[in-house]
């Protein structure tokens, strides 16, 4: 990287190089809809990341379309457990009763 500063006393140019830290992990993500499409205002879009997101507000702020916001987001979740049949694939699993009665009667 170069910068050039230019004042009062004449120009100085200068070099410098960096590098940005490493990440310890990353993850991926998986459009439902389709790779480069184009959405109709109000459809949903669904997103599967790789890995528990544990910062959600870090990921809504990153998905924007140039310099604005690209979404309006919430969160689902839902339980699952691992596929009998494929151990490296999850399936979805029954709501507990009592986790049912705690979203009806608060």
């Amino acid at each position: 990287m170069w910068c050039t500063a230019s004042g009062r006393g004449g120009t100085v140019t200068t070099t410098s190089a960096f590098r940005t830290l490493r990440p310890s992990q990353t993850f991926t993500t998986e459009i439902l809809q389709g790779y480069k499409q184009t959405y109709g205002v109000g459809q949903p879009i669904i997103l599967y990341f790789s890995q528990r997101i544990t910062d959600k507000a870090a990921v809504e702020r990153a998905l924007r379309l140039g310099d604005q916001l690209a979404i309006e987001a919430f969160e689902t979740r839902v339980l699952v457990g691992r596929h009998p049949d494929d151990p490296d694939k999850l399936k979805s699993a029954p709501m507990p009763k009592e986790i049912i009665a705690k979203f009806m009667n608060g």
